[in-house]
This record gives structure tokens, C-alpha cells and sequence, in this order.
């Protein structure tokens, strides 16, 4: 008796440069599919050539979903806003039989489709049940305090902040009011049910990091020990869940991990039925094909493209009356952070020495970068996917070797339309998935180093950074620095001596 027809969700990830919009356009037309874009980038409209998007004739042999509809200008997205909008054209796809294609590189926003971790209603309703129930029974226990209006000021020493964060933070109200927080309620971002999705910016201008974590640390400890201090947008939204709910985050966590049959890094999965190829490319190849693939896009016009786009940022923010700010939106992309400066420069200063000396740096930087993230990508599959505490919320991940570019029928085309064939019959794949690899749990751990001024919340971050070259460069300056404070200083107080002393013989 044959195997009933299965329609599993496909997923395509894998550094840049992999060819996963290759890939994702075969599948897609070979199974009667659509694709679901993953790339944080790829939202906005226009700058083409900087976010790498499906070109017009890619789009236009296969539909396209997620790319190409937020004005870069006027909005600023989230990975909430993605799953929200992203999630109904999965589940619309798979009634009407098709196959959803999901591609990527923003492995965030691929993991908030497959796996339910992200924090939703349900899972704060349920949090604030189970504490009820705890109450009730225990009534001594205290309820957790609601933040109404200000924060009383504590005795607990101002968390270190490094130069570069007090630097980004703008308006800044002064280390003195640390502890002290007051939120305008109008500000809040919130949905007719009060339930909390993610902040608006305008509740927490005026508010720096450092003050921001110091509140965490009062409601809720926990969640503080496991967040850097500079991760703003986290904070915020533990911050207002607590404020409108009356619930930790930590709190809200734990209840979530209750649905779980074992302990899971991302929550329960979402669609249980769901294929994931990850290609794979060796990585000296990998940086070469950047490298030129960063040539290309200069080539087809990417310094216009950010130059023209950056004059439309700032005529816009100055007919609005803003400030400028680099650090949301499509500024995210790699590309404007290394090209700053030579962006900052004027249409004659671009043509001088110096100009085309930002412009090569612009471009050393870019490469550097994108070889950075891809190397960044490839960590986030085997922390993410292959090392698995809860098997049974984990999924299978196939790997296809895309090194050699001539062998991509055989290496990838060919074994990926046998694995997923197999799987709509419902059959075991004639070629197995990648091997789950030991699970290394985190232990959080909260450190800072005063030779660096860096932060670091878990044992493993805290290990490598004092393994570091820059870190043991630092401390080696810093006791050379303090011994000749001790020399200078010995040799002045001798020289007072001796000055004492002559004056006591004349």
C-alpha cells in the first residue's frame, strides 16, 4: 500500500554566496511552490543590488512572498512583524497544497517561522495563570511588583557601560538617575488586547542602556543575568510585558518551556513536517567567491545606489526634523556602516586622495564584513539545529556541498529533489540527514572586563574574550602602564626625600 502524500515545508539556508535563490527557484518550480523570503534586507524596496534580491526575471518565473514592500525611508521592521505577515502565507500555501519554499539568510527570521519561541499572548497569559495558582496556594508568596510610574532608586552599584555605548546613546539623562525610570504610557506600543509585541521607539528615547538594565535587574534578575546589557530591544520589551502585565519575562519563559516534552533552545516547532537543506561550501572557496561577488555588485553600480539613497535619507529626515540614525532599518545591511565615510563626503571630496583612499577602505571593509556574516551563518546552523538538547523538537537538516559550482547537478540539484521527492511520499530519505552534534549548554555567567570595557553574560563568550589576542594585548598595556605609575611614583616620593634631606643639611 503506497505512503499518503506529505507537503513538508521547505527550508534553504547557508552562508551568502551559497546559491540558495538558485536552489530555492528549482525547488519551487519542480514541486508547484512559492517562495517565502528570509532576508531582513530583502523587505525593503529598491537598493537591489546591496540587499542581493531575486532579480525581475527571477520574480517573475516564480512567485515571490516577503521581498520588496517596506519603504526603507519611513519604516523599520521586526522579527515579530515578519512572523506575523510570514506565517499566513505558509499556512495559506500548505491548504492549497503547495509547496512553501523558505530562503534566507536572516536565520532569526527562519527560526521564528519554524519553531514557536518567539513570546506571544498565550504564553504571558498562561505565565500569569500559573503564578495565580502559586498565589492561591501559597499566600504568602509575594506578587511580583508592577512598575507604575517611576522605579524607587536602589543602592546597587551603575552597570559599567563601554565608551562606544554611551557614544550611541543620544539624550542621555546621566548615570545619577541609573535606577530611576519613567515611562509614558501613551508611548507604549499595544494591541487592543494590552498585549505587548515590541516597543515604540519615542517611550524610550531619553532613556540610556545603562538605566534601561539597571531596571531589568530590579524586576527581574533572572532574565538580567542572561541579557548583555547593551541588547536594548530585549530589555525593553521585558521592561513593558512586566509594566503592562505584571509578569516577569523569566517568568513567561519557563511557562513556555512547560509545553515541551525536554528542555529546547527555540521552543516548539511550529511545522513538524519540514525539509532543511543547508548548503555547505568549503570556506577558502566561499571567501574568494565574496570577495569577487563584492567586485560584481561595485561593478554594477552599488556606490550609486547607496549614494543616492543616503541623499534621500537625509533629505527626508531634514524635511521631518530628525535625527540621523544608522542603527535600524536597511542601514542594518551590510554595506552602509563600511562605506560611511565616504558616503559623508561631498560629490568633489569623493574624487580627492583622500576620498578614493574611504572608498578602497570601503571596500576592503565590506569584504571583511560579508566574509564575517557568512562565517556568522554557518556558526548559527550548527549552534541552532545540530545541537539539540529536545530531539523531539528538532528537525532534520540535509547538507549539499555547493563548493564546486560545475558539479551543482550532481551535489546539490539532483540530491535535493531525491530527498524532498521522498519525502512527499512519505518515504525515508535515500540520503540522511547531517548527525545532531553534542549539545553544549550555556551557562550564563555575568562579567566585565575593565582592561577592554566589554561585557560578556555566558562562560564561553567570557573564556574567549580573555583568550583573546586583544584582551591579553590589553592587560599587558595596562600593568606596563600601572608599573611606570609605580616607578614615576616611587621616584618622586625618593626625590622628595632627597629634597628633604638637603634642605635638612643646609
Amino acid at each position: 500500500m503506497a505512503a499518503s502524500m506529505r507537503n513538508p515545508v521547505v527550508v534553504i539556508l547557508g552562508a551568502t554566496g551559497t546559491g540558495k535563490t538558485k536552489l530555492s527557484l528549482e525547488l519551487a518550480k519542480l514541486f508547484h511552490g512559492e517562495i517565502i523570503s528570509a532576508d531582513a534586507m530583502q523587505l525593503y524596496k529598491g537598493l537591489d543590488i546591496i540587499t542581493n534580491k531575486a532579480t525581475a526575471e527571477e520574480r517573475a518565473a516564480c512567485k515571490h512572498h516577503m521581498i520588496d514592500f517596506l519603504s526603507p525611508l519611513k519604516e523599520d521592521n521586526t522579527v515579530v512583524n515578519y512572523r506575523d505577515q510570514a506565517v499566513p502565507i505558509v499556512d495559506s500555501l500548505l491548504q492549497q497544497k503547495k509547496t512553501p519554499v523558505i530562503v534566507g539568510g536572516t536565520n532569526y527570521y527562519i527560526e521564528s517561522l519554524l519553531w514557536r519561541h518567539l513570546v506571544n499572548k498565550e504564553d504571558v497569559k498562561r505565565a500569569a495563570s500559573q503564578i495565580q495558582a502559586k498565589q492561591a496556594k501559597f499566600p504568602k508568596l509575594q506578587e511580583p511588583r508592577k512598575i507604575s510610574g517611576e522605579i524607587e532608586q536602589t543602592e546597587e552599584a551603575p552597570v559599567e557601560t563601554s565608551k562606544e555605548e554611551l557614544n550611541c546613546d543620544k539624550n542621555v539623562k546621566g548615570a545619577a538617575a541609573a535606577s530611576s525610570l519613567s515611562l509614558d504610557d501613551d508611548k507604549l506600543d499595544v494591541s487592543d488586547d494590552e498585549y505587548v509585541t515590541y516597543p515604540s521607539k519615542d517611550a524610550f528615547t531619553d532613556v540610556s542602556s545603562e538605566e534601561l538594565y539597571k531596571t531589568l535587574q530590579e524586576i527581574d534578575p533572572e532574565l538580567a543575568l542572561r541579557l548583555h546589557p547593551r541588547d536594548r530591544r530585549k530589555i525593553i520589551r521585558a521592561i513593558m510585558v512586566y509594566k503592562l502585565h505584571g509578569v516577569r519575562m523569566s517568568e513567561v519563559r519557563k511557562a513556555q518551556r512547560e509545553e515541551l516534552s525536554g528542555p529546547s533552545v527555540s521552543g516548539p516547532l511550529r511545522y513538524r513536517d519540514c525539509c532543511i537543506f543547508w548548503l555547505q561550501c568549503n570556506q577558502d572557496v566561499l571567501d574568494k567567491r565574496l570577495d569577487d561577488r563584492v567586485d560584481k555588485m561595485i561593478e554594477m553600480g552599488l556606490l550609486d545606489e547607496l549614494i543616492q539613497f543616503h541623499k534621500q535619507y537625509n533629505e527626508d529626515r531634514l524635511q521631518q526634523g530628525k535625527e540621523d540614525d544608522y542603527s535600524t532599518g536597511i542601514f542594518q545591511s551590510i554595506g552602509f556602516k563600511e562605506f560611511h565615510t565616504y558616503l559623508m563626503l561631498s560629490d568633489a571630496d569623493r574624487q580627492t586622495d583622500e576620498g578614493q583612499k574611504a572608498f578602497k577602505k570601503g571596500i576592503e571593509d565590506l569584504k571583511l564584513a560579508t566574509r564575517r556574516y557568512a562565517r556568522y551563518q554557518s556558526r548559527w546552523v550548527k549552534k541552532r539545529l545540530l545541537k539539540r538538547q529536545c530531539r523531539e523538537e528538532s528537525l532534520p537538516v540535509y547538507g549539499l556541498d555547493c563548493t564546486d559550482v560545475s558539479l551543482w547537478d550532481d551535489n546539490v540539484s539532483k540530491p535535493a529533489t531525491t530527498i524532498l521527492t521522498a519525502l512527499k511520499k512519505g518515504e525515508v530519505s535515500p540520503i540522511p540527514a547531517l548527525p545532531f552534534e553534542e549539545e553544549h549548554v550555556t551557562q550564563f555567567e555575568y562579567n566585565e572586563c575593565k582592561y577592554c570595557n566589554v561585557t560578556a553574560v555566558t562562560q564561553d563568550i567570557w573564556q574567549k574574550h580573555t583568550g583573546s589576542r586583544k584582551h591579553k594585548n590589553n592587560v599587558r598595556r595596562y600593568k606596563r602602564q600601572m608599573l611606570q605609575l609605580t616607578q614615576n611614583l616611587d621616584a618622586h616620593i625618593q626625590h622628595g626625600k632627597q629634597k628633604d634631606a638637603d634642605e635638612s643639611k643646609s
